[in-house]
This record gives C-alpha cells, sequence and structure tokens, in this order.
C-alpha cells in the first residue's frame, strides 16, 4: 500500500484565505471537508496497518522505534488506545516531515553564507566527536549549532502562522477579544519585531547565546509555539535537525549554488522558498 503522507492535499490554506470556512457549520457542507475525511480515513487506515504488523513482528525484531514506545506504553496502560498510538503517529508524520525538512533546508541556506560560523560550527563537531561518538548525549553539547537552529528557526520558522481558540476574553491595545475567538498568531512576524530582535534581517547565532536569551521575553520566540498547546515534539525535531546538518557539515563544505543566493519565501502548511534552497557541496579533506 502506498504512503499517503507524501500526496495529502493542504486544506488549512484554502480555510485561511477564505474566512467563511473557518466556520465549521459552513465548511463541513463543502467539498473540502469531504477530500479532508476521506484523507484522515486513509492516513489511519494505513497506520493502523503498520502498527498492526509491527506488533506481530516485534516479538521476533526488538527495536527502539516511536512506534514500539506507544505499543509497549499502551501494553501497560490500557487507557492509551491503538487509536491514541494511531493518532499520536498520524501527528508526528504530519507535524514532523514538511517541518522539520524545511529547518534543515533553512538552517542549510543560512550557515552557507556565512563561512565564519560554519568553520565555528566544523570546529564545535570536531572537538564534540574527538571525545565521544554521535549519541543524544552528544549531540546536546553542539551548543553554536543549536543556536544556528534556532536562530533560522526565528528568519524562517517552519510554521509560520499558528491559531489558538481563546479561553477567556482578551484585550489588547483597549480592543478586547471574547472567549471562543479564533485567532492567528505569526510567528514569523514576531521573530522581527526590532524591539526584541535588533537588526532583525540579520543571520546572528549568538543571539541565542544563554546570556542573550536571558534578557529577552520568554515568548518573543515561538517556532515550536508556547505553553501548553506547545509543539509535543519539539525536542525530538531539534535532535533530528541537529543529526542532519551534524552528518553534512561533519562531511561537506557548503556555499550557496550561483544565481540561488536569495530566497522567494511561499507560504503551504509549511514555510518554503519557490524552487528551494540551491547548495554546492564539496566533500571536506
Amino acid at each position: 500500500m502506498q504512503s499517503p503522507y507524501r500526496k495529502g492535499e493542504v486544506l488549512l490554506t484554502q480555510r485561511i484565505t477564505k474566512p467563511w470556512l473557518l466556520l465549521e457549520t459552513i465548511f463541513k457542507y463543502t467539498p473540502f471537508a469531504k477530500t479532508e475525511e476521506k484523507q484522515k480515513l486513509s492516513l489511519h487506515l494505513y497506520t493502523k496497518n503498520i502498527m498492526d504488523r509491527r506488533k506481530n513482528e516485534a516479538m521476533k525484531t526488538p527495536s527502539q522505534s516511536l512506534l514500539d514506545m506507544f505499543i509497549e506504553i499502551s501494553e501497560n496502560n490500557p487507557d492509551f488506545t491503538d487509536e491514541d498510538i494511531i493518532n499520536e503517529i498520524v501527528t508526528f508524520m504530519l507535524a514532523g516531515q514538511d517541518s522539520v525538512g524545511a529547518a534543515v533546508a533553512f538552517s542549510l541556506y543560512y550557515i552557507a553564507k556565512d563561512e565564519n560560523i560554519q568553520s565555528k560550527i566544523v570546529e564545535e563537531l570536531d572537538a564534540v566527536f574527538e571525545k565521544a561518538k554521535p549519541s543524544v548525549a552528544t549531540l546536546h553539547n553542539l551548543k553554536y549549532l543549536e543556536q544556528c537552529i534556532k536562530e533560522s528557526l526565528r528568519l524562517a520558522p517552519s510554521v509560520p502562522i499558528i491559531s489558538r481558540i481563546l479561553t477567556e476574553d482578551v484585550t489588547l491595545d483597549e480592543r478586547t477579544f471574547p472567549a471562543g475567538s479564533n485567532i492567528f498568531i505569526s510567528p514569523f512576524i514576531t521573530h522581527r519585531l526590532p524591539h526584541h530582535y535588533p537588526d532583525p534581517l540579520k543571520f546572528d547565532p549568538e543571539r541565542f547565546s544563554q546570556e542573550e536569551m536571558d534578557k529577552r521575553h520568554p515568548f518573543a520566540y515561538i517556532p515550536f509555539s508556547m505553553g501548553q498547546r506547545n509543539c509535543i515534539g519539539y525536542k525530538f525535531a531539534l535532535l533530528e535537525v541537529k543529526i542532519v546538518l551534524a552528518g553534512i557539515l561533519k562531511t561537506f563544505q557548503i556555499n550557496i549554488a550561483p544565481g540561488h543566493e536569495n530566497l522567494d519565501l511561499v507560504y503551504r502548511a509549511t514555510l518554503r522558498t519557490s524552487g528551494g534552497v540551491w547548495l554546492h557541496l564539496t566533500r571536506r579533506k
């Protein structure tokens, strides 16, 4: 069965650009709602097949995959059902593919533009991996690489718009938004506010040194949202991005391909650049 995760139609942009579709009473009678339900069913059936197959294989081939961990939790906690496993896996797959891919691509772009930053990352990689093999612990020691990833997510957050439903009345600039309102928040705009980030268009990883972060309001940086409804997999996503970047930068010197120096940002469900990020890779000696 072909994976439905790579061929779904993104309907969020349709609902944002046609505000009346944000009203569920209207949306449920449109063809978009039928498409959404069909896609949901396809994703859940595919994931259930994978889960059932993995349950049968687990006795023969133990592993440490995320799905295996969810299955183990379910076996020890009857309140965590198969439906819960499917919902969590779908969330991780849908939220984790494009967003992580975008974070990797934009991070490589900004790192490739500055040879000094790239050299500093490689020095850190050499120092950390000279003493220990790659592991979760050693990845946490890549402090400067993490600063570069965070600065890239500031300039190009994978999810540039998020929405929340207010649970109480909120007053901003003498205007009150009633409880139940669906509001949109833009990390893309928030991350470029000059009173939080002087010279906001400059790529500067030093903004995310511990000293600088301590000076800033915690809600000035929200690539994974914030609070109780923040991204459940953000730590996992950062580790993924670190692993990929470390592997590439340890092996290759990267430069922007001629003629592709500028980004043409576009929005789908995640932030992208029209035509992609073009790099020239040279194997390190």
